[in-house]
Parts: structure tokens; C-alpha cells; sequence
């Protein structure tokens, strides 16, 4: 395997911290001969010259663009596989700053659910941030990331939109392109805490709110609590509301995350103490799920 992993790098110093950790998980827990094929969006000249020092980093030179907002990182991502593919790789992936893998051999595992009728393994999500695929496919069919604006709207993209669940986005045509071919789609679940497949982590978003029902918010709190049960005393759960804990979680988590995430990791991957004394209390949203493979019907 000759594995190419494709990410855009947009931060400042702010991030450089998730920098260090998204490269070093990397290079840690791959096994095989990989290339980090990066685009630095405005990056100031020292953050560039910190990717360049990486041996396996390759910086590629993508001319910017201006006049497309909202499809900028999927332009860069594309352009990152077509250089990757003609330089031989035989597997590609893209990834996000705060996307990277926790398993030793992740590259394997994830190449492992690929076979010529499932070209594609994928975080069941925002796709890119874990987008796995078999080079050979990338060659054969050339998708572009995002489903063009011309075609957003036909009646086909509209029921693959709702077969999915989902408006089309970034990482979306690839899924769509092989439901056409009558292809299946390995996709990986999270177990509830961000670790897809058990492979990889994804942090969300970084350090963005995200709009949430108030269902959905409760399981995030859930969620939060189970990760911080370390560093907030018990009484907090009566005490604090629901909205003051959420902005308590998202201006902490991440550095709380970048401090020590080897026991951050281990305290989210070993629910199991916290999630009994839900139960006792009649807390029964804590759920897991295994990494699955789901064949797509053909679009029609």
C-alpha cells in the first residue's frame, strides 16, 4: 500500500497545539509508506515552514481562489487527490486538522473494507473529515468532492438526499457517484464519543458551536459530562443549566483535549463507570455503535 492522506491546513496560533497532535497521531499509529499531501491556505510563512519540516509532509502549491465561497476546501481537497493520484498512490484519504487516526494500523483496518464492489469506507457524516478510498476508483471515475450547483437541485440528487438523511456536501459525490455504479459504502460509526470505527477521532468542528436540537443537546451533555467527570464536581449536574454547561464544555474541551489526549482518549473510550451511575438514575442515552457496512441502492 502506498497510502496518500490529504488535508487543508487553516488555522492560526491559536490551533498550532492541534497541529502538533493531528501530525503526530499521524505519524504514530501509520504503518505503512504514507505522504501527507497538504495545501496551506493562508498560512503565515512560519506555520508553512513547520509543515515543510516534516519529512512525509509535502506542501503543495494549489493556486488560491477567491469568488467561490463555501466550496474553497473542497476545491483544495480535490486537487490534493489529483496530485496524489498521479504520483502513484495506491490509497487516498483526506482528513481535517482535528481528524486522526488512534489505532495502530488504522490505514489497514480502514483498506480491509474495501474490495472492487466497495471502493469506499467512510465516517457516517461529514465525509471528509475521514474520506477512504481506493485509488483505482479515483482514476476510473474522477469525482469532484461537491455535487455541482447544476446539479443540486435535480430530482436525483433530491432523493439521494433523502434516502441519506442529509444535504449534499463535501464528500457527498463520491457516495453518490457509487450508489450510481450500484457500489457499496463501508461506512464507520461512532461509538458515541467521536471515535469512528475505533480508528479514528474526530473532534467536531473544533473549537465551533454547533446548533443542536434540545434531544440532541442533551445527549451532547451526556456525552460531556462522561469526558469531564474527572474535573467537575457531581454537584454540577444539579446545579449548572443546560446552556451554561454547553459553553463551559466548548471553551474547555479542547484544552483539556490538547493537555493530555492520550487520557482524554482513554477517558472517553472507558464509559462503562460513568454510564452505570446514568442507569441508576434512569439515564438510558448512552448507546454504542460498531462500524457497519451498508450497501447503497442505485439511484433511480
Amino acid at each position: 500500500m502506498k497510502l496518500a492522506i490529504a488535508v487543508v491546513y487553516l488555522f492560526d496560533a491559536e490551533n498550532e497545539r492541534l497541529l502538533d497532535l493531528h501530525l503526530s497521531q499521524i505519524f504514530r499509529y501509520t504503518t505503512v509508506p504514507f505522504t501527507v499531501y497538504a495545501a496551506g491556505l493562508r498560512l503565515p510563512p512560519e506555520y508553512r515552514e513547520k509543515l515543510k519540516s516534516h519529512p512525509a509532509v509535502t506542501l503543495c502549491n494549489i493556486p488560491e481562489i477567491t469568488d467561490l465561497p463555501g466550496v474553497e476546501h473542497a476545491y483544495y481537497l480535490d486537487n490534493l487527490i489529483r496530485i496524489a493520484s498521479d504520483e502513484g498512490a495506491t490509497h487516498i484519504v483526506t482528513l481535517h486538522l482535528d481528524s486522526f487516526p488512534v489505532s495502530t494500523g488504522w490505514e489497514k483496518e480502514l483498506a480491509s473494507n474495501l474490495s472492487e464492489s466497495t471502493p469506499i469506507a467512510t465516517i457516517d457524516g461529514p465525509y471528509t473529515a475521514c474520506l477512504f478510498f481506493s485509488a483505482d476508483f479515483y482514476r476510473e471515475h474522477r469525482p469532484a468532492l461537491r455535487i455541482s450547483r447544476e446539479d443540486r437541485w435535480t430530482p436525483e440528487i433530491q432523493r439521494f438526499a433523502q434516502r441519506t438523511g442529509r444535504n449534499p456536501h463535501s464528500g457527498s459525490n463520491y457516495v453518490f457517484v457509487a450508489e450510481k455504479l450500484g457500489l457499496n459504502v463501508h461506512y464507520l460509526r461512532a461509538n458515541a464519543n467521536r471515535v469512528f470505527g475505533e480508528v479514528i477521532f474526530h473532534f467536531g468542528g473544533g473549537r465551533k458551536a454547533h446548533a443542536a436540537t434540545s434531544g440532541e443537546l442533551e445527549r451532547r451533555l451526556v456525552r460531556a459530562f462522561r469526558r469531564f467527570r474527572r474535573f467537575v464536581p457531581g454537584f454540577v449536574a444539579q446545579t449548572v443549566g443546560r446552556v451554561g454547561l454547553k459553553e463551559w464544555v466548548k471553551s474547555n474541551e479542547m484544552s483539556v483535549l490538547l493537555d493530555d489526549f492520550d487520557a482524554y482518549l482513554k477517558d472517553i473510550l472507558d464509559p462503562e463507570p460513568f454510564a452505570g451511575e446514568l442507569r441508576q438514575n434512569g439515564n438510558d442515552s448512552i448507546t454504542s455503535d460498531d462500524s457497519v457496512s451498508r450497501r447503497s441502492a442505485a439511484a433511480t
